[in-house]
């Protein structure tokens, strides 16, 4: 019996991609959370190809598309071994630059520092820090945790339908609530650039902005570590109005990731 493979949605440049944008979305989400519906401007598949780029943005194991041949979605690790055997089936060693949010951010760090290739160019992730907030994380799945105020999205992001939502899988919790035992030990084994945003009203994580300093001297292996705070941003902010800077800023990561290659 063969393997399933990941359905992928795929913005393409007019011309030659100048490199692959990996983009992982966060739990409780789906791929268009990269694709922002209520104001095309704010998205990053047609920004990122609109700009040179191929930007690839699938549901993740156990959401939407992907939902049937992972019902239970994957652990951190796996998923990440999935990943990479993705991106090496599709694309070899083009440059390749992976995007997280989220427990898409944990993937992301997974699968550079366990299965690093001669295509991984760099890691930009956003909503991730080192420990939960426990005080969040006791309000469970509520708006003000994930969402912030409704003044920093688009018009009609929270009326029915208005958000690219999916069910939770387990294991996104999981990797969540471990990540404080094993971010130092996988964060040292990064050897490429890696840069992490936080949005200026993140609640998920302890200590928001405050912890950067920490993230960052984490990722020793690294030759570049870059760190942000994105202004007018929640949790989620590739589908608010920060989204349009913080995604140019994801590209401009990328050119710079391509100009360390050669």
């Amino acid at each position: 019996m063969t393997e399933p493979e990941l359905v992928l949605r795929v913005a393409e440049p007019d011309g030659p991609a100048r490199a692959t944008i990996y983009a992982l979305h966060g739990g409780g989400l789906h791929g268009g959370y990269w694709d922002c519906d209520r104001d095309p401007s704010l998205s990053l598949l047609r920004l990122g190809a609109a700009l040179g780029f191929r930007v690839v943005a699938p549901d993740r194991p156990g959401y939407a598309a992907n939902n049937e041949p992972w019902p239970a979605g994957l652990p951190a690790t796996e998923e990440a071994a999935l990943h990479v055997a993705t991106i090496r089936r599709q694309w070899a060693d083009e440059p390749v630059l992976l995007v997280g949010q989220s427990a898409g951010a944990i993937v992301s760090v997974h699968a550079a520092a366990t299965w690093p290739w001669p295509g991984l160019i760099g890691v930009d992730y956003s909503g991730v820090g080192i420990r939960l907030n426990r005080d969040a994380a006791n309000e469970g799945g509520s708006r003000a945790v994930f969402w912030g105020s409704e003044e920093l999205y688009p018009p009609g992001t929270f009326e029915p339908g208005g958000r690219p939502l999916a069910p939770v899988v387990p294991p996104d919790g999981d990797s969540a609530r471990e990540w404080a035992e094993v971010f130092p030990a996988l964060a040292a084994r990064v050897t490429v650039p890696v840069r992490i945003t936080f949005a200026e009203h993140e609640r998920w994580w302890d200590g928001g902005a405050a912890v950067l300093p920490t993230v960052a001297a984490a990722y020793r292996s690294s030759p570049l570590v870059e760190t942000g705070v994105q202004p007018n941003g929640g949790h989620n902010l590739s589908l608010g109005f920060g989204a349009r800077p913080y995604h140019l800023r994801v590209l401009g990561f990328a050119e710079t990731c391509l100009l360390k290659r050669r």
